[in-house]
């Protein structure tokens, strides 16, 4: 088994459309495959911070199942001027769900269907992860 990492980088824009476009974090690992999360990292990069309310929450996702157990919440982390770091590993699971396989990681905005406004600050995504093929 190999240990992989991504990291990616997601815009003002992006994170303003977090409720309707999910950002892809890690492609779907093709067919038999399942993405398996260890850990992540988000890092916020402070510019001019968000206007939020209480609904609003990041999960990092595959096919509705959330990796994280509880939504990662905005307030308090989003909405600041400095820079801020948020860590978590994966919620353990034993056993796949079938609804997992082949599907791609995403992170969205899973709160109450209202979108994040007026910031341009940016994140960065580290996911530390296995794929495990055969299922």
């Amino acid at each position: 088994m190999t240990f992989l990492t991504t990291t990616v980088t997601v815009t003002a824009s992006q994170i303003e459309h977090l409720t309707t476009v999910p950002v892809t974090l890690i492609a779907a690992p093709g067919l038999g495959s399942v993405i398996w999360v260890l850990n992540y990292t988000i890092n916020y990069l402070a510019a001019t911070p968000y206007t939020l309310n209480d609904t609003e929450s990041l999960n990092i996702q595959t096919n509705g199942y959330d990796w994280d157990d509880v939504p990662i919440p905005t307030v308090g982390f989003m909405d600041q001027t400095t820079n801020q770091v948020f860590t978590q590993l994966g919620e353990p699971q034993i056993g796949a769900p079938a609804t997992l396989i082949n599907e791609p990681l995403v992170l969205n905005n899973a709160g109450g269907g209202s979108n994040f406004a007026g910031g341009t600050s940016t994140l960065l995504v580290t996911v530390t992860y296995l794929v495990l093929t055969g299922q």
